[in-house]
């Protein structure tokens, strides 16, 4: 019986040790209570402020796209004219050279003749590429109107969506 009653004391004594040092440990701090639930008019408030940010984040993005892009048609179309330029300065260069082969010795006058179909040519040519230069950018002006209009009736009709959504919050 005693070997028992010992057994028990020495479990109990234990089971003290064990739980003493947790007992001591500085108590934990109380949670701090989490906020209150925003009311329901609130979150509809927030959301709406939030499709505003998105909208404003779309329609930016939007108009760096159409940026981006114009610049881009803008780059292909002075690479195309330089690259224009240059195939009429070589044909320019090989019909001289062609004229200087058929004429072994030619004239002055034919050599006028020659400079000045070629000078007429280039004239064309640049009031040509000039044209071109203009429709162009007219074009991108045009496409550029159209944007922004596209863009301003989106944010309209935006408005007017939101406008309505304020007044069922």
């Amino acid at each position: 019986m005693l070997k028992k009653f010992t057994l028990l004391l020495g479990g109990a004594a234990l089971a003290l040790m064990l739980a003493l040092p947790a007992a001591a440990k500085n108590p934990t701090h109380p949670t701090h209570p989490t906020k209150p639930t925003p009311s329901a008019h609130k979150l509809c408030l927030q959301n709406l402020d939030a499709a505003h940010k998105a909208f404003e984040k779309s329609q930016h993005a939007a108009l760096k796209a159409f940026s981006s892009q114009q610049h881009s048609a803008l780059k292909a179309f002075n690479k195309q004219q330089t690259l224009d330029r240059h195939t009429f300065h070589n044909q320019q260069k090989a019909a001289m050279a062609t004229f200087l082969a058929q004429q072994p010795a030619p004239t002055t006058a034919q050599i006028e003749a020659f400079t000045a179909q070629q000078h007429a040519d280039a004239a064309t040519f640049d009031k040509k590429q000039h044209a071109d230069r203009k429709a162009f950018h007219a074009q991108q002006v045009a496409a550029l109107k159209a944007f922004f209009k596209q863009q301003k009736l989106a944010r309209k009709s935006f408005e007017q969506q939101q406008k309505i959504a304020r007044k069922a919050c």
